[in-house]
């Protein structure tokens, strides 16, 4: 992922400042609204271990081709190779074993770890979900939405990672300052498509090494930009 972009829009007039602020921030949600129960969602890698638990449980009678694509299409086949190592503290895993002795491998790796299934809801309670039940949710979840994660989501939606901070507006001169994680040029581009006879001027720094800098305009709707 990329690192901190710095974002400056000229021609953002009160109005459009009035309409897609909250709290005092540009607010990406008011371009391209995150799903609430993706928001809500947990990116800890022992949810990556539940999912392979009830992937392993569910597929019991499945070879292990069949079980590997699964694990790619739920993402989660990196860690997951013959005789590697899943984590420090836990012994290597292998694919081929046989299936009772790989679930209960993966219930000793998850066995002691706080499992949350949604984040804002148990932010300070434990509902007290099993490794099953969170891996269940978080399969159903991709397969009805195609996303795994908050995180999936935004760089797909987004493409960046966190919404808009350090804003600053000067409203005499109608330019908007904002600061995010990534490159979040699928909000530019669904600015200018929803303003699409502002004449804004937008360009956008990366500080990951590269020194990018993104410059472009609005035309009729599309942010036409190049990349010095």
């Amino acid at each position: 992922m990329s690192g901190r972009a710095e974002v400056k829009v000229t021609s953002f007039t009160k109005e459009m400042w009035k309409a897609l602020r909250k709290r005092g921030q540009f607010d990406f949600n008011k371009l391209i609204p995150e799903p609430k129960r993706i928001g809500n969602t947990v990116t800890d890698d022992v949810v990556d271990d539940c999912i392979i638990l009830y992937l392993v449980t569910k597929m019991k009678n499945a070879d292990t081709d069949t079980l590997m694509q699964a694990f790619e299409k739920y993402q989660v086949a990196g860690p997951f190779r013959p005789s590697y190592g899943m984590k420090d503290k836990t012994p290597a895993i292998d694919i081929n074993m046989p299936r009772a002795e790989l679930e209960d491998k993966m219930r000793k790796t998850i066995d002691g770890q706080s499992l949350r299934m949604y984040y804002k809801e148990e932010r300070y309670t434990d509902h007290g979900h099993t490794a099953d039940q969170v891996g269940r949710h978080y399969v159903k979840l991709m397969d009805e939405t195609g996303y795994k994660n908050w995180l999936n989501w935004r760089v797909a939606n987004w493409g960046c990672y966190v919404d808009a901070c350090r804003t600053e507006y000067d409203a005499e001169n109608e330019t908007l300052w904002f600061t995010t994680k990534g490159l979040p040029v699928e909000i530019l581009e669904s600015l200018c498509a929803k303003y699409p006879d502002a004449p804004f001027s937008i360009t956008f720094w990366v500080d990951d090494g590269s020194g990018g800098v993104y410059r472009g305009k609005n035309k009729n709707g599309e942010w036409d930009y190049d990349i010095h």
